[in-house]
């Protein structure tokens, strides 16, 4: 694992020397396959959408023309998982590939999202090409908030893939909740403005949440959240006894305390398969018992304008009291292809 990462951070340095007299090359006719596991035998065509971006190592790419493979750099691994380029990412290489590989696709966030807020069915139509939505997306998180606009607290938040989705959909965010220091750090750079907690969130109380966002129980719009999947992963050890496994119980906490109008909570598809049923269930019971009618769905980011299959878990609910169904986005039809996604044209 350590001759990949070295390769990668080769290949990285070689590719800032070339960029400036090879930058359409690059940006264009390059990729024409990718894979996500050095042995794998099957090479996915760049003209679908690639394979899921993990935390533990990027995605190996082939090449159109010299038919060299390499590893993909952590910027190609954000464009895939729907994050602008101006989003900020650590320096270096593993620790970006690794909060991006944890992180929320930004477009499938904002999906959610617009259902959430009832202004759409949340289904994505690609009318303008890739990059240019990205630069849309972009400009919509940039857009400054409505004096009453919807409220958002994001826990497990991650570098801020679901915060992005969020802020673009109109969302005002009044708190993020991360642990680890090096997704913390990209999320305070991208997002200055949203008051922060960097902590271990079994130490964080219902009663600090809400003095720090400046709320009363009852009065957020959303409560959103990612646990940490590990335990769960099928790329994992899928240990049974994972700490990490029961920090759902966490968020089921904070939702009890906080009532919010509504929650989004995302897993791996790895929790309904095999013994992880189990937890599953627990989870279920767990969050309709917080008083919520509840929606779980495993949905693909393919489908909502996301350049790569990533299948996963989300759970949506509202508050019993609302009397309101809760209710998924609509998938869209047409894919998003690697090639599509790493090119420049307009």
């Amino acid at each position: 694992m350590s001759e990949m990462w070295a390769q990668m951070a080769e290949i990285a340095q070689k590719r800032e020397r070339i960029a400036a007299l090879s930058a359409p090359f690059l940006r264009k006719d390059w990729i024409a396959a990718c894979k996500n596991d050095l042995h794998a035998n099957a090479w996915q065509s760049a003209n679908d959408p690639s394979p899921t971006i993990v935390a533990s190592r990027p995605p190996i790419v082939r090449m159109s023309r010299t038919r060299e493979t390499r590893l993909m750099t952590s910027r190609e691994c954000a464009c895939l998982q729907s994050f602008p380029d101006e989003f900020i990412l650590p320096k270096n290489e593993a620790k970006a590939v690794k909060i991006i590989g944890n992180a929320v696709p930004p477009l499938l966030s904002e999906a959610i999202a617009r259902v959430m807020r009832g202004i759409s069915h949340g289904s994505y139509v690609a009318t303008l090409s890739y990059s240019r939505n990205l630069q849309a997306l972009w400009s919509r998180n940039q857009t400054v908030k409505k004096k009453h606009a919807p409220s958002v607290i994001s826990l497990f938040a991650g570098c801020g893939g679901s915060s992005l989705g969020y802020s673009a959909a109109g969302y005002q965010e009044l708190l993020a909740v991360e642990l680890n220091r090096q997704a913390a750090s990209s999320f305070k750079a991208n997002f200055p403005g949203i008051p922060f907690y960097e902590g271990d969130i079994r130490e964080l109380s219902v009663s600090e949440l809400l003095r720090v966002a400046n709320i009363k129980s009852g009065e957020l719009e959303l409560l959103d959240g990612s646990p940490p999947c590990q335990g769960f992963s099928m790329a994992g050890k899928r240990k049974m006894l994972d700490r990490c496994n029961q920090l759902y119980e966490e968020f089921v906490r904070l939702l009890k305390g906080v009532q919010p109008r509504g929650f989004v909570m995302e897993n791996v598809s790895g929790m309904i398969k095999g013994k992880m049923k189990l937890v599953f269930a627990d989870c279920m019971r767990a969050l309709k018992g917080a008083g919520y009618r509840v929606s779980c769905r495993l949905l693909d980011a393919a489908r909502f304008g996301v350049p790569q299959h990533r299948k996963r878990l989300i759970w949506i609910g509202v508050r019993n009291d609302l009397g309101i169904e809760p209710r998924h986005p609509k998938a869209q039809t047409r894919l998003i292809s690697v090639r599509e996604a790493l090119s420049n044209d307009s």
